[in-house]
């Protein structure tokens, strides 16, 4: 038997696969399907045949596993996230196990000792403090802020509530889609490359609630500004600056190429510990606050520090691992190429109290000389975070 692109097929899901696809086997071929959980019995059809594998999407779960659930959000299947909401936490958790040992030991062909367990996030939603939803239009035309239809790029489905984002997020984000369609402005088209608004992005600190949300244009004008501030403000008590930045590329990247204008003070701070961290518009910050604190503690655990190492923070972004770790070592040295991260870096390293921190802006590969030069004594200590 061999399988054809567009043939019905009926298999057995055995175990999830890296991006949550499900595996199982027809003829021999491996095939992955999304939306599937381990012990699902379904038909599907394929849509992509390789030499070694094929993929498919369901049409009908003829048997459903036992560990299948119904997932918290309605929109599952349609968005292009959140694949594996139909599963609960404890069986993702030993999913992801699995797929890392596979990764090191079939992929990878690399030895590796006992893999240590997997912490779970100590919140399974509404735990982003960073969103970044696109304009768009739906199937009947009408302006759309939300994400990706899975597997289009061209497609925006509207997202009124997200499970991941606070529901602060959701009413800025309300805010946004109705001030765009009371206004008629025209969303990007990524096939043509015409229309006017690309995308928002909302920050937020999950400690201290502050709050930054930022409008990504083309060049234009945009009307009703300060009323477009107020009711964000009106939205979000905890507001501190609304930004409107420009992004001309074609290519469909959040990035503010220049800033057209702010209201507010460009930054919002977070804490991660006991220590309070300043975090610009554009600059890396883990998503999940209260994991990266479990993350960062497990990391400085791990360094085995007792206050006489030099640390290297690669990639270091807003200067976070090494300044959490900053404490127990007698040097940290920080290397980011992004330059408003280094200078977040810098400001969150003093308003810590702490003096034992370089941070160098440029790329780690150029940079890592002058950084070996500072060093008292030597780099003994790396964490990459790339």
């Amino acid at each position: 038997m061999t399988i054809q692109r567009q043939q019905k097929i009926e298999l057995a899901i055995e175990r999830l696969a890296y991006g949550g696809a499900g595996v199982g086997h027809v003829a021999g071929i491996t095939v992955f399907v999304q939306g599937t959980a381990p012990g699902d019995h379904v038909r599907a059809r394929v849509t992509k045949r390789r030499a070694q594998h094929a993929e498919a999407e369901v049409m009908e779960i003829l048997e459903a596993s036992p560990m299948r659930r119904e997932p918290p959000c309605p929109l599952v299947g349609d968005c292009g996230g959140c694949r594996w909401q139909h599963i609960p936490e404890s069986e993702q958790i030993a999913a992801k196990e699995a797929i890392i040992a596979e990764t090191f030991e079939h992929l990878g062909r690399i030895p590796h000792g006992p893999i240590e367990p997997i912490q779970a996030s100590p919140e399974p939603l509404r735990y982003r403090n960073k969103m970044d939803l696109t304009f768009g239009r739906d199937e009947a035309g009408n302006l759309t802020l939300g994400f990706h239809r899975a597997g289009h790029f061209d497609q925006v489905i509207d997202v009124p509530h997200c499970l991941l984002q606070p529901e602060s997020f959701d009413a800025i984000v309300a805010v946004f889609r109705e001030h765009a369609r009371r206004e008629s402005l025209e969303p990007h088209d990524p096939r043509d490359h015409s229309g006017f608004l690309r995308s928002v992005i909302v920050r937020g600190g999950k400690a201290t609630g502050e709050t930054l949300a930022i409008l990504l244009t083309k060049t234009g004008d945009l009307p009703g500004r300060d009323r477009l501030v107020e009711e964000l403000r009106t939205a979000c008590p905890k507001l501190r600056c609304f930004l409107w930045g420009i992004n001309d590329a074609k290519a469909d990247i959040a990035q503010v190429e220049r800033v057209a204008w702010t209201w507010g003070e460009p930054v919002i701070h977070d804490r991660i510990g006991d220590q309070t961290f300043a975090i610009s518009p554009m600059a890396f910050f883990q998503t999940n606050t209260l994991a990266t604190e479990t993350l960062y503690r497990l990391t400085r655990d791990a360094l085995d520090l007792t206050g006489e190492e030099t640390l290297l923070d690669a990639f270091c972004g807003t200067g976070t691992i090494g300044i959490f770790c900053a404490p127990r070592c007698r040097q940290v040295l920080g290397v980011e190429l992004h330059l408003p991260a280094v200078q977040d870096a810098r400001r969150n390293a003093a308003d810590n109290g702490l003096k034992n921190c370089t941070f160098l802006a440029g790329d780690v590969r150029q940079t890592l000389p002058l950084a070996r030069q500072v060093a008292r004594p030597a780099i003994n200590r790396v964490v990459v975070d790339p």
